[in-house]
């Protein structure tokens, strides 16, 4: 399965005394989780800058991270055929797109032609998909994303409301946006964390 820079350990079983036939193989039970969460760096369990990171302090661990620092909709997409194939998730939750900037005047394709697919798929499968607006930061624009989002008729988190990072060049809440423009600070990473929990509350059942 396509889950790049996964955190986990490798296993050497040989076959026989004579190690030089072998195997490997990995497992990730996560993926029997209810939720699955695509996303980018936002989604890192690294450090309280994360509003994962807050969700796991907080005792809720009932979904499963796929995603990276840099990652963009066409990694997510990959990825997310690929673990159809092996498990399906009741709910999809869509958060990526950071990296995916919008154009001057119209949604980025290719975050466009994602979402696309995985709605046809959820709505197919009877699975429920979780849009999240995204963020504006001061040098990249996500306002057509976003306006799609909360025109598609479809459950989403409004992570952009949470920080006060709705409008084009935005200025997030006081503390909230980290020194480098673009990621949440350990304020803001709350903020995105209790967002979740009122928009999405089935993430902690």
């Amino acid at each position: 399965t396509y889950f790049p820079n996964c955190n986990g350990k490798t296993y050497l079983r040989p076959s026989a005394i004579n190690i030089s036939d072998v195997e490997f193989t990995y497992s990730i039970s996560d993926l029997y989780k209810n939720a699955i969460v695509f996303g980018d760096s936002y989604i890192s369990l690294a450090d309280n800058k994360k509003w994962p990171y807050h969700m796991m302090r907080a005792g809720f661990d009932k979904f499963a991270l796929c995603g990276f620092g840099g990652a963009q909709t066409q990694h997510s997409i990959q990825s997310f055929k690929e673990i159809i194939t092996r498990q399906v998730p009741r709910f999809v939750v869509w958060a990526i797109g950071m990296n995916d900037a919008d154009e001057a005047n119209a949604v980025n394709a290719s975050w466009m032609q994602g979402v696309e697919e995985v709605r046809l798929w959820c709505e197919t499968n009877d699975r429920t998909l979780i849009l999240c607006t995204i963020p504006n930061v001061p040098n990249i624009s996500h306002i057509y994303k976003n306006e799609y989002v909360k025109n598609s008729g479809l459950r989403y988190i409004d992570f952009a409301k949470a920080v006060n990072a709705e409008q084009k060049e935005a200025t997030w809440y006081s503390g909230m946006l980290d020194s480098d423009n673009v990621h949440p600070t350990d304020k803001g990473a709350k903020a995105l964390f209790y967002r979740i929990l009122l928009d999405f509350p089935e993430i902690v059942a």
